[in-house]
């Protein structure tokens, strides 16, 4: 048996995609990019591609796929309303089919040609609030937001202590002083 045909069938053995396939090469560019991400990122990318991706595509050999199967896969992402996302699936999958060509397991990208053939979001002009008035508005809006205890919480200390929703969503406590009633708040990782 050739060494090639014994690798697939373990491959195949053990679940996973074929070696060349969209999927196999995904998860390779994938883990040769992680590292360069922040893990919360790192999430959404290969949860876009296995939710999204895989389970149309996923078992096709790079090479063979053509532009207008993978248009028809982010088609099924943007008739769920959901058009920001079909934009970045397609961009993450152009980076696997550039990664799929350098490392001779497609000859072309199919996702290039294909930016273009996707409906546009919708962009949300969200001005800043500049009058007094407005921003009382706001404040109460935000106290009377019915959502989960989280959430409010969140949204009564954005406006007292002016961070960023990441960096507020991602405190731990020994960055807060509760004796000093000082919050340490870490610099974002380089």
């Amino acid at each position: 048996m050739w060494a090639v045909e014994r690798v697939a069938e373990e491959r195949q053995a053990q679940g996973l995609p074929a070696v060349g396939t969209f999927e196999a090469v995904a998860r390779e560019w994938f883990a040769v990019r992680r590292d360069g991400w922040s893990k919360s990122y790192g999430d959404k990318v290969i949860a876009r591609l296995e939710t999204d991706v895989f389970p149309y595509i996923g078992r096709v050999p790079c090479a063979d796929i053509t532009g207008p199967q993978l248009l028809e896969v982010m088609r099924r992402v943007e008739s769920r309303g959901v058009i920001e996302t079909a934009h970045r699936a397609l961009q993450d999958s152009g980076q696997v089919f550039g990664y799929a060509v350098a490392t001779g397991h497609a000859k072309f990208n199919p996702a290039r040609e294909l930016k273009d053939a996707l409906r546009q979001p919708t962009p949300k002009h969200l001005p800043a609030i500049v009058e007094p008035k407005r921003l009382d508005e706001l404040l109460r809006a935000m106290y009377d937001y019915a959502a989960t205890p989280v959430v409010r919480a969140a949204l009564k200390l954005a406006p007292m202590l002016l961070l960023r929703p990441g960096e507020l969503r991602y405190a731990e406590w020994p960055e807060i002083d509760l004796d000093g009633a000082l919050w340490s708040v870490p610099p974002p990782p380089a």
